[in-house]
């Protein structure tokens, strides 16, 4: 019976360990995404938003298919070609920012045209 007890011991307790380990990582994973994101501003607009998304590991199609776009869609609105509340709101969400952040032209795109 000890013997049980001692296994299950240290059954909570490596449970714990990892338990920690992983809050560690996640904190580390916010934190080199921040660095990231910093990293980037020099760049404009479009560029911007492309690197955003690249450094974080986001695929345009995967914002296209959770949104029931075609892909070319997405990219038109990275790129500044057409404009989309609903699909800029989309992008700034899944890299945890404002759209303001990505696309703070005041809400036109690169041809001037209000979004």
């Amino acid at each position: 019976m000890k013997y049980l007890i001692d296994i299950i011991k240290d059954q909570n307790r490596l449970l714990e360990e990892a338990r920690q380990t992983i809050v560690a990582l996640g904190k580390e994973r916010d934190t080199f995404r921040g660095l990231l994101r910093n990293a980037v501003p020099d760049l404009s607009g479009e560029n911007r938003v492309k690197a955003l998304l690249a450094l974080n590991g986001i695929k345009q199609k995967s914002i296209a298919d959770k949104l029931g776009v075609e892909p070319q869609t997405v990219s038109q609105i990275v790129l500044g070609k057409k404009n989309s509340a609903r699909i800029r709101s989309a992008i700034a969400k899944v890299l945890n920012m404002k759209v303001e952040e990505l696309w703070p032209s005041n809400g036109q795109n690169n041809h001037g045209k209000a979004a």
